[in-house]
């Protein structure tokens, strides 16, 4: 009796420990469709300012993969709420920390001096930092600071 208590609470403890994963990474997903739609909004901006102001700047090509971007983000998150990636953790981290960081390093090579994007890699990182690997954290900051 007192051995299938203890099987018992451990399994209690196991789903309890799911369930607080699945709702942080759900928490972290729903941040990079605010993050991707702030950054979609900001965009947007720049471009009609400067369209109002007569220069010829094309801003809006920086605009589409932003819009891309915001897509995916959405589509990741729905993936998750559907149970999709249960057993393909790999797949989760290319397609969120992965885009993110391309994403953000053609953000970040693409931009012009009024704006800074650097500090959207920490984003990645504390998205590894919380829910990855001790690996994958390194292989993050390696490849934020390089």
């Amino acid at each position: 009796m007192e051995k299938e208590q203890f099987t018992l609470f451990r399994d209690l403890q196991q789903e309890d420990a799911s369930a607080s994963s699945v709702r942080l990474w759900s928490v972290f997903l729903t941040a990079r469709i605010a993050l991707a739609m702030v950054l979609v909004l900001i965009q947007a901006t720049l471009h009609s300012i400067q369209a109002n102001s007569g220069e010829s700047r094309a801003d809006w090509i920086m605009t589409i993969p932003l819009v891309v971007y915001f897509v995916e983000t959405i589509i990741v998150r729905w993936m998750l709420s559907k149970g999709l990636w249960r057993h393909q953790r790999l797949w989760l981290w290319v397609l969120t920390v992965g885009v993110d960081l391309l994403t953000f390093s053609w953000l970040y090579w693409s931009g012009t001096d009024t704006n800074s994007y650097l500090s959207l890699f920490m984003f990645c990182i504390l998205m590894v930092a919380s829910l990855g690997p001790r690996w994958l954290i390194y292989l993050v900051c390696l490849f934020a600071a390089g």
